[in-house]
């Protein structure tokens, strides 16, 4: 569930209303050190289940998360050892029904082969389809690393590909690794910005992802961007890549960072006053105080756990089908669980 912490009251108080403890909340909702505990803060309460408070008694009545068969939720899980492949998965990736595996990369005339086998065997044992991913395409389209990429991939239980691209220069790249990996069997899936999915042939690749972008971030943008890319591509073939976003704008040169969910955390800690949210464009906001205690205050806008229920719902509404998460964690699980939220969709 998804509670909104009132004024005076701490995440402890709230979770025991729900019967758990802390470190249950510790584990969903913490943002690199900072652990929310502001008026109107959203924190994510994994109760099992919907919660249903008696309005007399005040008792909590427990039921099943609504199912939406027609919907895949997936995550995208980056690795780089051998030590943070299998539990991620094993612990927060289950509701998944495919995940993509990122962790190839070339330097020079050299594949660098990921540490993914216990990120695969974590699929295989939960009967998670494992895909793989490929940035950079224009990297991989020599001969030498060619040869290496299917040699190595022929070992492994790969099903799929999804190819990143960043921006429109890698466009021509991308196709041209998309009909060599097609020659070998793979389903040919694609991620990209909405500039240049726009400009992309829907019979390009079997699914193209939106990739939701740090610069528009906002309800009316995720919704206008997926209305179009999803008439141009169709059901079937259209999907959103998401990662949650937040912004801190300096009121002195106008300049705006743009915050990972890390960063968000940093800033969480040093603001002033309650986190405030505005429903017209589904993001948090709030002020944080000057770093020296003088000057104005920045502001910090950023995407919440209701932020992220509105895009779910959206997307449920409008028969997406597949929507992938950019992480496989705790707190990107919690996002994932949002879904059973959410009555109606497709």
């Amino acid at each position: 569930m998804i509670h909104i912490l009132r004024e005076n009251e701490s995440a402890s108080q709230a979770a025991a209303v729900y019967g758990l403890k802390e470190e249950n909340l510790r584990t969903y909702n913490t943002l690199g050190d900072y652990f929310p505990g502001g008026e109107n803060e959203a924190v994510w309460m994994d109760c099992g289940g919907l919660v249903r408070f008696d309005e007399i008694s005040g008792e909590a009545k427990r039921l099943k998360y609504y199912e939406h068969p027609e919907h895949e939720l997936n995550f995208l899980h980056s690795v780089s050892s051998v030590t943070d492949g299998f539990v991620p998965i094993d612990n927060w990736g289950r509701d998944a029904k495919e995940i993509f595996i990122d962790g190839y990369g070339v330097s020079g005339n050299n594949l660098l082969l990921p540490a993914d086998y216990p990120a695969i065997n974590a699929c295989v044992l939960h009967r998670i389809t494992p895909s793989f991913v490929i940035n950079s395409p224009g990297d991989y389209l020599s001969d030498e690393i060619g040869f290496q990429l299917v040699n190595d991939l022929s070992f492994k239980e790969y099903r799929n590909v999804l190819i990143r691209v960043t921006g429109e220069a890698q466009m021509q790249d991308a196709l041209k690794l998309s009909d060599f990996l097609r020659s070998e069997n793979f389903g040919i899936f694609a991620a990209m910005p909405y500039n240049c999915a726009k400009l992309t042939s829907p019979g390009d690749y079997e699914r193209v992802y939106y990739e939701t972008e740090k610069t528009a971030f906002d309800f009316e943008s995720f919704t206008l961007r997926c209305d179009e890319l999803q008439t141009l591509f169709g059901e079937q073939r259209f999907g959103v890549l998401y990662t949650p976003r937040g912004a801190q704008m300096d009121p002195d040169g106008g300049n705006i960072r743009y915050l990972t969910l890390r960063g968000l955390g940093e800033v969480l800690g040093k603001k002033e006053g309650a986190v405030m949210y505005d429903e017209s464009c589904e993001l948090a906001f709030f002020r944080i105080r000057p770093s020296r205690g003088e000057g104005e205050k920045s502001n910090v806008i950023y995407e919440d756990l209701r932020s992220f229920y509105a895009k779910a719902a959206f997307c449920l509404e409008r028969g997406i089908k597949y929507f992938c998460i950019n992480g496989c964690g705790a707190y990107f699980a919690g996002l994932g669980r949002i879904f059973g939220l959410i009555e109606g969709g497709l």
